[in-house]
């Protein structure tokens, strides 16, 4: 890893942000997020940026449980799930349908490992990847019919254990698999 110098601090920093907007866009371009009509009094765009910089605190908190030599799916599953608890016990009558859902939740966390992992910030693969319409259709999943699952973390199960008879075929790593699989 590069030295942390002053410097390289404000380069990561600045990596990092463009990273979660791109991650942030990325997420939420499907999805109607906010309740608008709870959020106008007070200003839309000042209740949007507060809520994606406090999701950008908790992100960051959540890497914190990654490793190295600890790639554990039990913690990455709890981890969307502390995003979703998150965005419901803090802003559930500014988001649509009270807080995220365990799809845009992992979508956020999932991505955002995936730029970190590809810009060497983290020297770890993330343990999973975005499962978003590009792998849907890539895969083939449900006959290439592009499925919207956002009920629970249960859902999320079920497409891991069906594409993991894909990824497993090569020897690739989840990660690899998917970074392999999105550039194609």
């Amino acid at each position: 890893m590069t030295e942390q110098t002053p410097l390289r601090i404000e380069q990561i920093k600045f990596l990092k942000n463009q990273f979660w907007i791109l991650t942030i866009s990325a997420a939420f371009s499907r999805n109607k997020i906010y309740n608008v009509e709870n959020v106008k009094s007070i200003g839309i765009e000042k209740e949007k940026n507060a809520f994606r910089s406090k999701l950008f605190d908790h992100i960051e908190s959540l890497i914190n449980n990654y490793s190295k030599d600890c790639n554990n799916d039990d913690i990455h599953k709890s981890n969307i799930e502390s995003i979703v608890e998150f965005s419901s016990e803090q802003f559930r009558g500014k988001l649509q349908n009270g807080g995220l859902n365990i799809g845009t939740a992992q979508k956020i966390l999932n991505l955002y490992l995936k730029y970190l992992w590809c810009s060497e910030l983290i020297d770890f693969e993330p343990p999973h990847f975005p499962i978003d319409r590009i792998i849907q259709k890539g895969t083939n999943i449900k006959g290439n019919k592009i499925v919207s699952w956002t009920k629970g973390i249960e859902d999320y199960d079920t497409y891991l254990e069906i594409l993991e008879n894909v990824y497993n075929k090569n020897g690739d790593s989840k990660a690899v698999w998917e970074l392999k699989t999105y550039n194609h």
